[in-house]
């Protein structure tokens, strides 16, 4: 009796120690390069089938911080009034508005010019590098930023200051020059002229360079993801934001000397920015892959059942959200670590997430 009781207690014990490892390694394991993982729960927290844990789109978290943003975008300590009387025909003209700005030029860009051809010369092994300089000479805004590039500590390494395109070519590379190129093009769009909340743009500029790098570094680690679609994908719904910024000040002024409200604007913002992201992708006739990414956003699948473009871009805005709020001073760094976390990315991944969405070098 004794020696059953013996064993009985030895296979209790085996079995508890079998489940507090399977617990740990599950906690442990994250899969590098951006994918995502189970969150780090506790023990009691930790779901028995893995396959079926979800983690959430949006927790309250996010919504915390997008609505922060949204704050600091607008230069407002309050974005909660409701939208009453006629504010709330604005909204409703705004919203039957929607499907028809991604094929109007006012309120976003066709597809630019210069982009084609640019893109074109990179990706042709023929091409001269003689004749990628003669582009990039082309527009003052994209050298700049090519310049920038170069000199970044992430290219350059200790290896000069780089004062001629030339050399930056050479530095760069191809893969090095796609990113300043998207960023060349898609600037002018965030340029608004001046009246109403005039910290918009700047901001808005501001988040889309941050989730951009981020985009960018998550790509690099990725065969799957393109570097330099990954860095425009990303940019697509600040530029929504724009286009709907512009929808509405003009809405606005079709109604006299009706004032716009901000809750009109960041509603609007909240319900179709990533809608019209989508959409604009579609008038640009961008990849099918491309267009179901965006369609991941708009319909919020959990982040560890999207591709991995459409996952690039769930944690390149999510990083690039929290690291524009940090750099204005209104979040940790502790903090945006725990919710990029918690979210399924990694410590040493969410590290160098971190610091390519808080450079200024391309500022």
């Amino acid at each position: 009796m004794l020696l059953w009781y013996v064993i009985a207690c030895s296979l209790a014990v085996a079995i508890a120690t079998t489940l507090v490892l399977c617990r740990f390694v599950v906690r442990a394991k994250a899969v590098s390069g951006g994918e995502v993982r189970a969150p780090g729960s506790s023990a009691k927290e930790a779901p028995r089938d893995a396959v079926t844990a979800k983690i959430p789109f949006r927790t309250d978290a996010i919504t915390t911080a997008h609505s922060e943003l949204y704050k600091l975008t607008f230069s407002v300590a309050n974005i909660e009034d409701e939208v009453v009387g006629e504010h709330q025909r604005v909204l409703a003209e705004i919203e039957s508005s929607i499907g028809s700005v991604a094929s109007q030029s006012r309120y976003f860009p066709r597809k630019p010019a210069l982009l084609p051809k640019l893109l074109r010369a990179i990706n042709t092994a023929s091409s001269g590098r003689k004749e990628i300089v003669r582009l990039i000479l082309q527009d003052a805004v994209l050298a700049g930023n090519v310049l920038k590039r170069a000199n970044s500590a992430y290219y350059n390494q200790g290896k000069g200051v780089v004062e001629s395109i030339d050399r930056a070519v050479i530095l760069l590379g191809n893969d090095g020059l796609r990113a300043p190129v998207a960023s060349a093009v898609m600037q002018p769009v965030f340029q608004l002229p001046a009246g109403f909340f005039e910290s918009f743009a700047p901001v808005t500029w501001e988040l889309a360079r941050r989730t951009a790098a981020a985009a960018e570094e998550l790509a690099r680690t990725q065969k799957a993801v393109d570097v330099f679609v990954a860095h425009l994908a990303s940019m697509l719904e600040s530029l929504g934001r724009i286009a709907l910024f512009r929808l509405t000040m003009d809405k606005y002024r079709e109604h006299g000397n009706l004032m716009p409200r901000v809750e009109v604007c960041v509603r609007a913002m909240q319900d179709h920015s990533q809608r019209l992201a989508r959409a604009i992708a579609g008038a640009w006739d961008m990849s099918p892959q491309f267009l179901e990414a965006l369609e991941a956003q708009v319909e919020q699948v959990p982040p560890e059942q999207m591709s991995p473009l459409a996952r690039t871009l769930y944690f390149a805005d999510l990083c690039g959200t929290l690291a524009t709020l940090h750099k204005h001073d209104l979040l940790s760094m502790d903090r945006g670590r725990e919710i990029i976390v918690a979210q399924g990315v990694d410590v040493q991944r969410f590290d160098v997430l971190w610091k390519a969405a808080t450079e200024d070098h391309d500022a």
